[in-house]
């Protein structure tokens, strides 16, 4: 994305037939820049500028320009000047007000990404408001129940979202202290025609349960997060709902609790689905489950299937079932991790330790013959054998086995919120930015559709 955006503008500034082409996809998608000043040298008369300045004075002198841009995405030097522990007050006071006065130039913008913002100054209130004008707006997270961030109220959400008709993405998170009201997730998303992505996490039992589970508009994606008053009844039933029609993802992190009643799986037939392609199957503590899944792989029920990740498959039941792997190479430090480990009686979900363990099954099959092979001189004589080992998959199988972290360079198999709220980029021993830093080939694009 960087690369093609340096090309455009290189193409704008030498050819002027290209230059209106190159331009309308040089400002759709723009990297908000920190408040620094511009490094470079200036006359004693001249005044220096920040690049977020310029951005804004650029924007506001051109309303062609604004009108063009469809997606900010906040970067990482810009994220520290926001940030409450990082930044000083008065240094993220005024890098809210100018995002706040860069959102308000865009009447187009559909998405603002790379840092969640809200917190109990007036000036994230401002960013709030210049949002809720944004009626093309597509994607949001609402955030309350934190010491930090204030509870919008279910007013103002209802507000914002009558406005906000084109929105697809919306994700509600809460620390399960705080209450909105009872009705008051089905009156938010119901004002959403177009909503596609739908996570809720750490909601209270009494704003979601699984009456309000069931009475959801149809999405394409649904991921359910930390919720107590969804009962292993509420998931058996969304199976057969309208829901069920339209669902193409469904993302359960942390499973209902075990009821007196609920039906054990050691009596279950199994999983089976005629369309699944992907599956993400993690349960901490090692039981039947995953036995449930392995057999629903061999039986064919699984027709459809892909892609697996089950960092949970401590026996490689399933990993036996599945495409082989690349064999890696592992260091000192991999093997001290598997050591410490290996005799606990405690489990970790750690997801370097699954992809150990997994190399560490394809060597032990190494060792094991599969067949040996003989040769032979004209006389008949041995003159040399050669063994050849073993395996760990099926050859045959279409099915990927994938222990690949949900984000690059993290330890854990699944997205979770902190993930796509906050950059994270290398900074020196004192906590001051890079020089790599400094320029926006290094940032990584962080989309709420991640979560899904």
């Amino acid at each position: 994305m960087i690369g093609r955006q340096t090309d455009l503008k290189v193409l704008s500034l030498v050819d002027r037939r290209w230059h209106r082409i190159a331009r309308e996809h040089l400002y759709r998608e723009i990297w908000v820049p920190s408040d620094e000043d511009l490094r470079r040298r200036y006359s004693l008369l001249s005044r220096k500028r920040s690049r977020l300045d310029l951005l804004r004075r650029t924007l506001k002198a051109s309303q062609a320009l604004a009108y063009m841009v469809r997606r900010l995405h906040i970067t990482t030097g810009l994220a520290i000047d926001l940030s409450t522990e990082t930044s000083h007050a008065a240094r993220r006071h005024a890098a809210l007000v100018a995002l706040a006065s860069i959102v308000k130039l865009c009447p187009k913008l559909e998405q603002l990404s790379g840092y969640h913002w809200l917190d109990k100054c007036a000036s994230s209130a401002g960013l709030l408001e210049a949002l809720a004008r944004c009626l093309g707006l597509k994607q949001h997270i609402w955030v309350f129940g934190s010491d930090d961030v204030p509870d919008p109220g279910p007013g103002v959400m209802l507000d914002c979202h009558n406005g906000w008709s084109q929105l697809e993405t919306l994700v509600l998170c809460s620390n399960g202290e705080s209450r909105l009201g009872a009705g008051s997730i089905s009156a938010l998303v119901q004002r959403l025609p177009r909503l596609q992505h739908l996570m809720l996490s750490g909601l209270d039992r009494h704003d979601f349960h699984n009456g309000t589970l069931l009475s959801l508009p149809p999405v394409k994606s649904l991921r359910l997060d930390h919720l107590e008053g969804i009962s292993n009844q509420g998931i058996e039933q969304l199976s057969v709902s309208r829901l069920s029609i339209s669902l193409e993802n469904l993302s359960l992190n942390t499973s209902p609790e075990f009821q007196p009643g609920m039906e054990s799986t050691s009596s279950l037939k199994g999983l089976e689905s005629q369309t699944l392609e992907y599956l993400h199957w993690d349960v901490l503590i090692p039981g039947s489950s995953t036995t449930l899944v392995a057999n629903s792989i061999a039986s064919g029920r699984l027709p459809a299937l892909c892609k697996v990740k089950v960092p949970c498959d401590y026996e490689g039941a399933i990993q036996s079932l599945c495409h082989p792997i690349a064999r890696e190479r592992l260091t000192s430090g991999d093997m001290e991790l598997l050591a410490r480990f290996s005799g606990s009686e405690r489990y970790e979900r750690n997801l370097r330790l699954a992809q150990i363990q997994a190399q560490r099954r394809i060597r032990e099959c190494r060792r094991q013959p599969s067949f040996t092979v003989v040769v032979q001189d004209e006389d008949q004589t041995v003159s040399a054998q050669y063994m050849i080992g073993s395996f760990i998959g099926n050859v045959d199988s279409k099915i990927e086995y994938s222990l690949e972290p949900g984000v690059e360079g993290s330890h854990s198999a699944l997205v979770e919120l902190q993930d796509v709220l906050v950059p994270k980029k290398p900074c020196d021993s004192i906590g001051r930015k890079t020089e790599t830093e400094e320029s926006v080939k290094e940032e990584r694009l962080l989309d709420l559709k991640m979560l899904f």
